[in-house]
Formats: C-alpha cells, sequence, structure tokens
C-alpha cells in the first residue's frame, strides 16, 4: 500500500506538471521578504499573499534544474494573460525563491503593490512592511495555451532543514542503532522519528583474537542483532531486540558456545526543549535464556535505565551538521542467577552455599564460558559520550562508552590458584570494559535506508578478564543494515487551491515587463555561490538588488531590449553583462564573478652552512612574482605576492647554486631558511665534453646504495654544474661494479647506486627529467679485474652528457 501509495503521488505530481507547462500561465505570490538580503522576495510564503491561481506548493516546488538554465542569455517568450505589477518608487519587487522556481508575475486579472524605503547609507532598498497582493481568479479559457512558469522537480537546496532528504542533504536524522533505539551504534540518541514511523534493523559483528582469556588460546566469536522499534506517539518510542552470540576458543571443550535468542523490550520518553536540545529516559528490560535448556531464565531478568541527551548544533548554524550525544544509565543486572544452579552443582563459586563458613570456588566458570554466555556478578553504571556530523550521503561517528561495576550482589571474588581470572580490587580500573567506536552511517538515495559500517576498539576490560565481569572484546568489526518508514504520513496533495483576494490596485494601471531571474556565482563552478553580491542596473532608476545566500536574486519587470547589469561582490572583479530582454517573460541566466587575485606575504632568510645570515645576497626570484632582492643585514628576503608558488635562486661564485620554492597561501605569512654551501678550494666536479668529470669517487656503504657523507660536497658539486648550466638537457647516471659475486646481484647493486645519486641530484633542485639512471654492473670496466687496483677502478659512478644544446 506504502508503495502505491507513492506511486500515486508521483504520478500526479508529473500530470500537474504537464498540464502547467502548456496551459494556464502560473500566478506568483510576493507575500514574505527573504531577510536575508535586500530587495529581494520569498517565493517560500505562498499562503501569506493568497495566491489566487497556483496549484498547491507551486510557488516552492516548482522550479527548473540547473541543467536548464542557459549558460548564455535566453529569452522564454512565453505569453501571459491580462495583469500587472507595480512598486511604490524605492520599492523591491524582486525574490529570492528557489532559483528556476519561478511563475508569471503578470497572470490573472490582478496586480501587486509593494511599499519600501532606501536605505540612506547604502542605496538599498530595505523593507518597510508586508507587500499586499491581489489576483481574480479567471476562467482556464481565458488563460494563454503557453505558461511561463518553467516546473520540473524541487529545488531542494533551499527547503528548511527538516524538509531535505536525509540521504542528499544535513538534515536531522534518526536511524536505528545496535541498541535497538534511533541513535548511532551503541549510544541511544534521546530524540526519535514523527508519529508512526516503524524501523527495523539488523545488525552483525565478528572478531578473532589470540591470547584472550587464556594464554595461547585461539578464540573468535560472532554476535548479532535485530531491532524493531516504532514511534507511537509524539513523545514516545517502544522498540525491542532478539540478540545471538556465537563464541569459538581454541582451549574450552566443548570449543563453541552459542546463545540464541535473549531478548530485549525497552521504551523511551523525549521532549525537545528547542531545536538545538532534546533529552531523553529510556527504560529496558533484558531477558536472558536459560543455559542447558530451552525458553528463558527469568531469574536472569535484568533492568537498565538510561538518561539521554542530545546536542544540535546544525539548529544554531546549518554550516554545522554536528550533534553531539550523553547517554548515562544503571543497568539491574541479574544474569548470574541464571548460572548458579550449574555453579552449585561444581562446588559454588563466590558464596558458602553448603553453609560451612568458608567461601567456595571450585564450581566457577572459566572465564571463557561467562564471556561466551555474556555473564557479570556486578551491576553496571553506563557512561557513553557519542557524536555525529550529518552530512550529505554519509555521517561519521564517533563513540566512547564505560562500564563501572557496582557490586550490588555483595559478590565475594575467589582468589582461585592457578586461575586465569582475576579480581575488580586488584585491577582497578583496567578491568572496566571501555570502548571506542568509530564508525561510518551511508544513506543511499532511497528514503529510510541506512547501511552502517564501523570499529570497536576494546580500550580496557579484557586483559585480564575478572571474576566478576565478561570481558570486552579487543575489537569487533561491525556491520548494520536499518530501513524505516512512515505509514500514515499524509502524501502531498496534487489538486490546485483557489483562493480570492481583493485588489487594490487595477490591472491596467500597473506596468509589464519581463524578469532576470539571475544566479550569481564563482567562475570556477557553479556549485559556488557568491552571497551578498550587488546588482545594479545601468541606465535604469531602479534601486540596487543584493543576492541570498545561495547566491539568486529575480529582477523588477524590467523594459524591453537591452539592458546592462554590474554585479560586483567582495573579493572578485566588478563584471557588467548584457542581456537582451522581451516584452514579457523570463530570461533565466547565470552570473559568473572572477575571484581577484589574493595576496600573501613570505619571508626567506639566507645563511651559510653554520646558521649565520648572509647579508647582501643577490636573490632572483620568479613565479607569481619576478625580479631581484637583495637580503638584509639578518639575511632577510621579504615581499608581498599573489598566492601560488615563488622560486628563490641564488647564484654566487662564492656558494653553491641553489634554490628553493615556496607555496604562498592567500592571506598567509609564509617563512622558510636557505641553506648556502660555500665551494671549495679546488673544484671537484667539471664539464668535459660529453661528461662530468668527477675528481673523486662517490663512496657507498658495503654492498649497499647508501651514499657515504663524504660524498656529499662532492655531489653538491655536480648538482651546481647542471643548475647552472640548463643548456646540459639529459644526463645518464651509470653505475659500474667490479666482477666478483653474482652478475644479476651486481648489476642491480649498480642501478641502486645510480638511482640513489639521481634522488639526491633531484633533492638538491635539479630536474628529474634531466637525469636518468642506469646500472651496467660489471659489463664497462676501465681496468682488468685482475688485481684489487683494476677492481677498485671499475666500480665507480659516472655521468655522461646524452642530450645538449
Amino acid at each position: 500500500m506504502v508503495r502505491l501509495s507513492h506511486c500515486l503521488i508521483a504520478s500526479c505530481l508529473i500530470f500537474s506538471i504537464n498540464l502547467m507547462s502548456v496551459s494556464a500561465v502560473a500566478q506568483q505570490d510576493f507575500a514574505g521578504y527573504d531577510a536575508e538580503s535586500a530587495g529581494i522576495i520569498d517565493y517560500s510564503d505562498s499562503e501569506a499573499a493568497g495566491d489566487a491561481s497556483l496549484p498547491a506548493d507551486s510557488s516552492s516546488d516548482a522550479v527548473v534544474p540547473d541543467a536548464a538554465i542557459a549558460p548564455a542569455p535566453a529569452v522564454n517568450d512565453s505569453g501571459a494573460a491580462d495583469g500587472a505589477m507595480s512598486a511604490a518608487a524605492g520599492g523591491d519587487a524582486a525574490s529570492s525563491a528557489d532559483f528556476g522556481g519561478v511563475a508569471d508575475f503578470n497572470a490573472g486579472n490582478g496586480g501587486m503593490t509593494a511599499t519600501g524605503v532606501v536605505d540612506a547609507a547604502t542605496g538599498m532598498a530595505v523593507e518597510e512592511g508586508e507587500a499586499t497582493a491581489a489576483a481574480q481568479v479567471v476562467d482556464d479559457e481565458a488563460l494563454p495555451t503557453k505558461s511561463t512558469a518553467a516546473v520540473n522537480g524541487r529545488d531542494d537546496k533551499n527547503l528548511s532543514r527538516t524538509d531535505k532528504p536525509d540521504w542528499a542533504f544535513g538534515a536531522v536524522r534518526h536511524h536505528t542503532g545496535w541498541s535497538s533505539t534511533a541513535g548511532l551504534m551503541d549510544i541511544k540518541e534521546a530524540g526519535s522519528n514523527a508519529t508512526g514511523t516503524l524501523a527495523m534493523g539488523i545488525f552483525a559483528g565478528f572478531f578473532k583474537y589470540s591470547d584472550y582469556l587464556e594464554k595461547g588460546d585461539e578464540n573468535k566469536a560472532m554476535a548479532g542483532t535485530l531491532n524493531l522499534r516504532a514511534t507511537v506517539w509524539q513523545y514516545l518510542e517502544l522498540h525491542s531486540a532478539i540478540r545471538t552470540y556465537a563464541n569459538h576458543n581454541s582451549n574450552e571443550y566443548p570449543a563453541l558456545f552459542q546463545t540464541i535468542g535473549d531478548l530485549q523490550l525497552g521504551a523511551k520518553g523525549f521532549y525537545s526543549f528547542n531545536d538545538m536540545i532534546t533529552a531523553g529516559l529510556d527504560l529496558n528490560f533484558n531477558f536472558m535464556n536459560a543455559v542447558g535448556d530451552v525458553g528463558m531464565d527469568w531469574s536472569g531478568t535484568s533492568v537498565g535505565i538510561d538518561a539521554l541527551g542530545t546536542f544540535d548544533f546544525a539548529a544554531i548554524n546549518e554550516r554545522v551538521p554536528l550533534r553531539m550525544h550523553v547517554m548515562l544509565g544503571y543497568l539491574f543486572d541479574n544474569a548470574y542467577h541464571i548460572i548458579e544452579d550449574v555453579e552449585n552443582a561444581g562446588g559454588g563459586c563466590g558464596t558458602d552455599f553448603d553453609g560451612d563458613g568458608e567461601v567456595e570456588y571450585t564450581g566457577c566458570l572459566s572465564p571463557i564460558e561467562r564471556t561466551a554466555l555474556g555473564i557479570d556478578r556486578n551491576d553496571q553504571f553506563h557512561i557513553g559520550l557519542g557524536a555525529d556530523a550529518a552530512l550529505p550521503y554519509v555521517s561519521p561517528i564517533l563513540e566512547y562508552h564505560i562500564d563501572i561495576p557496582v557490586n550490588r550482589q555483595n559478590f565475594t571474588c575467589p582468589q582461585i590458584p592457578g586461575s586465569y581470572d582475576s579480581c575488580m580490587a586488584d585491577e582497578g580500573g583496567k578491568a572496566m570494559r571501555q570502548w571506542l567506536n568509530i564508525g561510518v552511517r551511508g544513506l543511499p538515495p532511497v528514503k529510510g535506508l541506512a547501511i552502517d559500517f564501523g570499529l570497536e576498539i576494546g580500550v580496557a576490560g579484557y586483559a585480564p578478564s575478572v571474576h566478576e565481569l565478561a570481558a570486552q572484546e579487543p575489537y569487533m568489526v561491525k556491520f548494520g543494515l536499518s530501513y524505516q518508514l512512515n505509514p500514515f504520513e499524509e502524501p502531498e496533495k496534487c489538486e490546485p487551491v483557489e483562493k480570492i483576494v481583493e485588489a487594490p490596485v487595477a490591472a491596467a494601471d500597473a506596468p509589464r515587463g519581463a524578469q532576470i531571474v539571475g544566479m550569481v556565482h564563482d567562475s570556477e563552478s557553479t556549485d559556488m555561490p557568491v552571497a551578498d553580491a550587488v546588482v545594479i542596473y545601468q541606465g535604469l532608476e531602479l534601486n540596487p538588488q543584493v543576492t541570498s545566500a545561495a547566491g539568486r536574486f529575480n529582477s523588477y519587470e524590467l523594459p524591453a531590449g537591452d539592458v546592462a547589469l554590474v554585479v560586483s561582490a567582495p573579493g572578485y572583479e566588478e563584471q557588467q553583462f548584457s542581456l537582451t530582454l522581451p516584452e514579457t517573460g523570463f530570461i533565466e541566466q547565470f552570473f559568473p564573478l572572477i575571484r581577484k587575485p589574493m595576496k600573501g606575504v613570505v619571508t626567506v632568510q639566507i645563511v651559510n652552512a653554520k646558521g649565520e645570515p648572509v647579508a647582501d645576497m643577490p636573490v632572483e626570484v620568479t613565479g607569481m612574482t619576478t625580479g631581484t632582492f637583495t637580503s638584509d643585514a639578518d639575511g632577510m628576503v621579504m615581499l608581498e605576492t599573489d598566492s601560488g608558488a615563488v622560486t628563490f635562486v641564488v647564484n654566487d661564485e662564492k656558494f653553491m647554486h641553489k634554490q628553493l620554492t615556496v607555496e604562498v597561501k592567500p592571506d598567509a605569512h609564509e617563512k622558510a631558511t636557505m641553506e648556502l654551501k660555500a665551494k671549495g678550494k679546488t673544484a671537484l666536479a667539471e664539464v668535459k665534453k660529453d661528461r662530468i668529470r668527477i675528481r673523486r669517487k662517490i663512496h657507498f656503504q658495503t654492498n649497499s646504495d647508501v651514499i657515504n657523507e663524504n660524498s656529499f660536497e662532492l655531489l653538491d658539486e655536480v648538482a651546481d654544474i647542471l643548475l647552472k648550466n640548463p643548456q646540459i638537457q639529459k644526463v645518464e647516471i651509470q653505475g659500474h661494479t667490479d666482477d666478483r659475486g653474482n652478475r644479476e646481484h651486481n648489476i642491480e647493486l649498480s642501478q641502486k647506486r645510480a638511482e640513489s645519486v639521481r634522488l639526491y641530484l633531484i633533492n638538491a633542485g635539479v630536474a628529474g627529467d634531466r637525469l636518468e639512471a642506469v646500472g651496467y654492473g660489471p659489463a664497462r670496466p676501465l681496468a682488468p679485474n685482475v688485481i684489487n687496483t683494476g677492481r677498485a677502478k671499475n666500480r665507480r659512478v659516472e655521468f655522461h652528457i646524452t642530450t645538449a644544446e
């Protein structure tokens, strides 16, 4: 039935759209002003003005998608019925309605007046009072056959936060978690869905760990839960869960323990004090299956109560889609009752059940058994903190939990020789269960569907285990799938609603004209609207307009012909646009603005190898700023430049060639240091015809490609030669070895050594595309590989110039 109703709604909507596109000229509602911008009228309030001819929701839902908006001036030549609109001098007659969702202002035998004043300081039109509108219903036959109103879907970007689809926008979300109620992963949310909402969730998790409950064990576990919940009243949610757990441990017999069908029933009451703060109280009952039997063991029934708080910061600012959650609870845990008979049959555990005055422990279950069955001998005080971000299509989730045991049962922890179990009194806080949840909730474009994936990380509570508590999982990978729907939600009505209001101005007295439906955006993308942009109509005595937060504006009714608009905004270049307007109708147009270059400051200090400043050093600058600058007494070169890459080059006879590139960010001060290396008295490298000749050998660590530090100075001179001689376009760095050892190993080693030299030169500033590394191994000896002297000559690195201008 729900799917059928959805289909009927969709069919009705499509039919209405087609009907509107070929028949009546839609009338526009002028009632509400958008507080975001002066001189801009809000289309969203169709009821306030008493629109006489629009179908229901046509003023807010009839829009043109971005793809339908022409990137160049385009004219809609649709006709219009007799009607008009007038504005008093200084009044505002433009709208910040959904972009593309435009109806003809001239439809019907009616008119509209708006009274406004002009701000003396800004020259902007500002609102003085509510506009009054009037329209006279006309027969369908009197309407033109072609509509000027473009209707094709809804513009959800301008809907209120609570009206937006969950999967596409940062709207309020209440999806099912592991706890069976509306929440995150384990954290319960204070609120819930609208009355009548039904939800179901299925969740699973697993982990595998060694030395978990006993030394040398191999433990595997899987957990699953099926959740059902319903919001039965405005302030009440009922929820339930069936849980299963399977644990396999190599040190236990039988190795596999399974608990199937543990049941939880609960009810959560909640109240929102305002859009930001919601408080709730959850009461839940936990029923456990009997051990070694079929059915519930009612003696193990536990009762929990949780105080909940949710803080939605998006209610204050939609650009901060963050929610914080707090959960404080107490569980009256009676789970230990289901194992009392088993333990007493084995000799007792922590009790003097036989009355001999001594605490028994021979019947205690092992930590493997207790953890697999989920047995705690103490109550727990829960503390949970969580956060999620309601982003488009996805919600990141972060949670922290701690269970603080409370010994309401007066359990005496037994000291069992050789046991792997310890006691809370001995272990303290590290025995308390603590864990983090890191996850993400995906929201595919299917209404009500959510897909969860997360990782639970155990912080404490499992090494070592204690008699009082089941051990915490060291980690658990979690998956979840939930779906919710409201079968009682009323569908939107498609039938038109007609209203008649008196017209204070005769239609014949009002001027008529065309309108511009525009969006101002950053020239880089139409997804980057420019808010508060000022639109000036050149040559027309009209007040300027200001774009809304979505970068949108609707112009006054303008005379036919050429019109020039000047658009400006802080941080952007002023732009002029020319359009040709028809006598009536609408032109839908983008207005791209070019961002002004943003300035930044960069400071580079020139120092020598000892870290001392080098004064009066010429520095050549290229990139966003060009020129030659000289370092001051502190070795500083400071300049203001457009944002982008700036390269500093020092080319001095006393020092090695040095260059440094700094990425300058807008409105930021970047600082860097250039360390200059002094040249030696004797050159270690020089250009000789088709090669760069080096006077020393480059040394590496034995049987390694790691360059020894005593070769750094030599390689710096090679880099200096390449940087000062750009005409050397390509150099082959050759690696050679002697013939001792495996030939293929020698070839591989020579290749690695050549690549190490290439990397050093690149780090010194030489462009990588000028360098090629090739390892020849023993293939090109300089001397016979007979004596050590000959072999030493053969172990070398050479620089051959292969391309030069």
